[in-house]
Parts: structure tokens; C-alpha cells; sequence
């Protein structure tokens, strides 16, 4: 004949109260983002992940070919994101040398929890967010919308 199942769900009495309605899971931009870290992988998640939300991204391996890009390219850059990883421990004071030659323009470290030691606790004022990968990039992202809007 037949079996019978009974489901139990949990009752969110107020879950429409809890819902952040600063995080905007549909917010878009059109902004220009240098991407700057070895890790091919999460570089290249974190870039699909801004890309899928329209954001132009510029990604570099090289914190020198970054650097210079900012010197050089005409397209204003709006962010940076720096992934740190084993590789980019080396070059944890690059968000320090874009607050020398860019003092406006906003950093956001997303780093491996490996190497989460090589987080200066002191960083520059650029620096408006030092997140762990293990935020996923969706989250990431609305973070930047956020950064970008000046809602930190």
C-alpha cells in the first residue's frame, strides 16, 4: 500500500525580523576591481563570484606588475582586493605601498587561514576589511558593495 512519513520542520517564528537588509544578495556593480594574489584558485573564484555581479576585475599575480598597473592604466580602479596566501606572504605590505600612492583608494585583504599571521595588525587606513577564505565569496561580495557604498 503505502508508507506513511511524517516531517517535523523548525518553527523561525521572526525570521524575517533576523534577515540583514543591508546585505543585498542581488546588489550589482559596474566598478573597476584590481584582483591581486598567486592563489589561481581562489583568485579565480573570488573573480567568477565579481564578475557574475558585473564588476570589471583586473587580476594580477605579481604585486609589482599591480602596483604599476595603478600607475599606469587610465581606467580607474575603485577597489583592491588581496588574497594572501603561502606564495603572497612576502608581499603582505603591498596594501601598505597602494596607501603610499593611493591614500583613497580601499583594500579589502582576504587571506588563507594559513597565513592569517601575516595580517599586519596595523594596517593602513585603506585597509577596510581583513577577511579569512573561509568567508565565502558571496559574502565577499556584498562586503565590497558595501565597501564601495561607503557603508562600512
Amino acid at each position: 500500500e503505502g508508507s506513511t512519513f511524517t516531517i517535523y520542520l523548525p518553527f523561525a517564528q521572526d525570521s524575517a525580523e533576523t534577515y540583514d537588509s543591508r546585505y543585498n544578495p542581488c546588489s550589482i556593480g559596474a566598478e573597476n576591481l584590481l584582483l591581486v594574489g598567486a592563489d589561481e584558485h581562489l583568485v579565480g573564484l573570488v573573480q567568477r563570484a565579481l564578475e557574475r555581479r558585473f564588476y570589471h576585475v583586473s587580476t594580477y599575480k605579481s604585486a609589482t606588475e599591480a602596483l604599476q598597473q595603478l600607475k599606469t592604466n587610465p581606467a580607474p580602479v575603485e577597489l583592491v582586493v588581496v588574497v594572501l596566501d603561502q606564495e603572497w606572504v612576502i608581499e603582505a605590505d603591498f596594501a601598505e605601498r597602494v596607501y603610499e600612492n593611493h591614500p583613497n583608494l580601499p583594500v579589502i585583504l582576504y587571506y588563507d587561514e594559513e597565513v592569517s599571521y601575516s595580517v599586519p595588525p596595523e594596517k593602513p587606513p585603506t585597509v577596510k576589511k581583513a577577511l579569512p577564505s573561509t568567508v565565502c565569496s558571496g559574502v565577499l561580495v556584498e562586503i565590497i558593495r558595501h565597501v564601495l557604498d561607503n557603508d562600512e
